[in-house]
């Protein structure tokens, strides 16, 4: 009985020692495409609570976060998080949080050299009106790093989501139908069942 349990537990541990693996893997694989550099601003449009940017800065202290949401609450929970002295995954990097809307990014016209936008093009309402904003804020030459899962099928949508997921033709579409040109079109493999393949896409203004 006590072997059985043990192999349980082993089996357990290896699995979600696996699952955390190819997560990070996951992670260096798709920030390496981001071609950041220290020294760098990152304008994260969609933050939520700021756990990717956590991420990126862990590798890159040097660069300097614009963290954008629309709701409120997810910008002072990076403030909370970061004032506890107790939390895990801190900050590591300079920021400041912007409060956006639907259709607007309350930041100055031509200042930015690159904006992610991670897995939050498939909720905009409108989104050529977005991708005007993105090309209002970028310098010429600016960047717009795209990152989205691509749907298993048609009108795929992520947990309760109102808009189905994108795929790499139709988001390639609405950029260039606003004047950006495509840099790179990637695509990576989820390595494990909870993860699902996604696309990395980089555009210039």
């Amino acid at each position: 009985m006590i072997k059985y349990l043990l192999l349980i537990i082993t089996v357990v541990f290896i699995s979600c020692t696996t699952i955390r693996y190819n997560r990070q893997e996951v992670y260096l694989k798709e920030i390496s495409r981001y071609n950041l550099k220290n020294g760098d601003t990152l304008v994260d449009i969609g933050c939520e609570t700021g756990f990717h940017d956590n991420q990126i800065a862990y590798y890159y202290p040097d660069l300097f976060f614009v963290l954008e949401d629309i709701d409120a609450n997810n910008l002072e929970q990076i403030k909370k998080n970061n004032a506890n002295p107790q939390f895990v995954n801190p900050m590591k990097a300079g920021y400041e949080l912007v409060l956006g809307t639907a259709d607007t990014i309350p930041l100055q016209r031509a200042t930015y050299k690159k904006i992610l936008c991670r897995k939050t093009l498939h909720e905009f309402a409108h989104p050529g009106k977005m991708i005007n904003e993105f090309k209002r804020i970028l310098v010429p030459g600016g960047e717009v790093i795209i990152v989205e899962i691509n749907p298993k099928y048609p009108g795929q949508k992520y947990h309760d989501c109102v808009r189905p997921f994108l795929n790499k033709a139709q988001i390639i579409q609405l950029f260039v139908n606003e004047g950006f040109q495509v840099k790179s079109a990637d695509s990576y493999k989820a390595k494990s069942a909870d993860l699902q393949d996604g696309n990395i896409i980089v555009f210039i203004k």
